[in-house]
C-alpha cells in the first residue's frame, strides 16, 4: 500500500465566468452561431447539475458548487479527506488496472492546482457520471441542433425583408435615383431633370431602369415550422434528462399508454447517474466514516421509481369514491 501523498494545503481561487455581454452587431455570423452554442449549451449545464442534491450533514466538505459540473463535464470525481475535510477534484488514474478495469492510484488535482495523490479504495474514491464513465455528450448533441434551429430562423427573417437592387446605365439616373430614395418617406411628388432620366423612368420598356427582388417574403411561412422543430428537439432533450414533456405545439392527441412510454423513458437515464452517485457516497460513508446522501433535486423529484410492494404485501387502493372526486375537481380547475 503506498503511502498518500499531498502537496501543498487547502486553498480557493475564484473562477470568473465569461462576461455574458455581446455586442451581436459587431460580430461574424461564425461568431454569432459559436455564442448561441455556447448559451444553449449553459442551459443544459444549468439544467443537469440541479439534478441531484448533496447531505454532508455534519462532515467539513469543499464547496460543492462545482461538484456536479465536473461530473457534468469530464465525467468522473476523486473524493478524498484532508485534515478533517472531505475535499474533490479532477482525477488522473495510474498503477495496475483491476478487475473492474479501474486502475489502482489516482491523483487528485484541486482548483487552486494542488494535488493529492493515494489509492483508489483505500485513500480516494471514484464518482462517476454514469455507467459508461463518460460526460455529457448528447447535451452538446441537442446544443448544436437547437443553434442550427436558430440559425434558420435568423437567415428567414433576413431573407424576408423587402429588398430591391435598382439597375441603372448611367451616372445621372443613378444620382436621380439616390435623390428620390432620400426623400420618398416625404411623400412628395419629385421633379427630375434630365432627358435621359426621365426617358428612363417613364419609359420602363427602354430598360433604362430595373429592379432586381433579392428577398422572398413568403418565406416567413417556415418560420413556424422550424420553431415547432426547436421545441421538438428541445422536448426530446428535457424528456431525455428527466423532465417528461409529451406534447408541444399543435400535435395528435397522445394516449395513456404513449403518455406513460415518455414518462418511463424520462426516468431511465437520470437513475443511470443516481446510481453511480450513491454507490460513491456508501464507499465514502464506509472509508471515512461519515454520513452523507445525494438525492434527486426538488425539479427531478418526479424522477425517482415508485417503490413496489414486498413479497406478501398487498399495495393499497385508493377508493374509487375518492379517486372519482379527484377527477372532478381536476376538470374543474382545467
Amino acid at each position: 500500500m503506498s503511502k498518500p501523498q499531498y502537496m501543498g494545503g487547502i486553498g480557493t481561487t475564484n473562477v470568473v465566468p465569461i462576461s455574458p455581454l455581446y455586442d451581436f452587431n459587431k460580430m461574424k455570423e461564425s461568431d454569432k452561431s459559436d455564442i448561441r452554442s455556447y448559451c444553449y449549451q449553459k442551459e443544459f449545464l444549468d439544467l443537469i447539475t440541479q439534478m441531484f442534491v448533496y447531505d454532508f450533514e455534519e462532515t467539513k466538505t469543499m464547496d460543492t458548487w462545482l461538484l456536479e459540473q465536473i461530473l457534468t463535464n469530464i465525467g468522473c470525481v476523486g473524493f478524498c479527506m484532508i485534515d478533517g475535510m472531505l475535499c474533490y477534484g479532477t482525477v488522473s488514474l495510474s498503477g495496475k488496472i483491476h478487475k473492474d478495469g479501474i486502475p489502482s492510484q489516482a491523483t487528485i488535482f484541486f482548483f487552486n492546482g494542488e494535488s493529492y495523490s493515494g489509492t483508489i479504495g483505500e485513500d480516494i474514491v471514484l464518482m462517476w457520471n454514469n455507467k459508461t464513465h463518460t460526460p455529457e455528450l448528447k447535451a452538446s448533441q441537442f446544443s448544436e441542433v437547437l443553434t442550427e434551429c436558430d440559425n434558420s430562423i435568423i437567415a428567414c427573417v433576413y431573407n424576408s425583408r423587402p429588398y430591391m437592387a435598382i439597375v441603372a446605365k448611367s451616372q445621372k439616373i443613378i444620382k436621380s435615383i439616390k435623390i428620390i430614395l432620400k426623400q420618398w418617406r416625404d411623400g412628395k411628388p419629385q421633379i427630375i431633370t434630365g432627358e435621359d432620366t426621365i426617358q428612363g423612368i417613364v419609359h420602363p420598356e427602354k430598360e433604362e431602369v430595373k429592379s432586381i427582388n433579392l428577398s422572398d417574403p413568403t418565406i416567413m411561412d417556415k418560420i413556424q415550422y422550424l420553431s415547432k422543430l426547436h421545441d421538438d428537439v428541445l422536448r426530446r432533450g428535457l424528456t431525455y434528462y428527466g423532465i417528461a414533456i409529451n406534447s408541444s405545439g399543435k400535435m395528435a392527441q397522445l394516449n395513456d399508454k404513449e403518455i406513460d412510454g415518455y414518462e418511463t423513458y424520462s426516468k431511465i437515464y437520470p437513475n443511470n447517474r443516481l446510481f453511480e452517485r450513491q454507490k460513491a457516497i456508501e464507499q465514502l460513508n464506509k472509508l471515512f466514516n461519515i454520513k452523507a446522501t445525494v438525492e434527486f433535486g426538488l425539479s427531478f423529484k418526479n424522477c425517482g421509481y415508485e417503490e413496489l410492494p414486498e413479497e406478501g404485501e398487498v399495495q393499497e387502493e385508493e377508493p374509487e369514491e375518492e379517486r372519482r372526486k379527484k377527477e372532478e375537481k381536476d376538470n374543474d380547475n382545467i
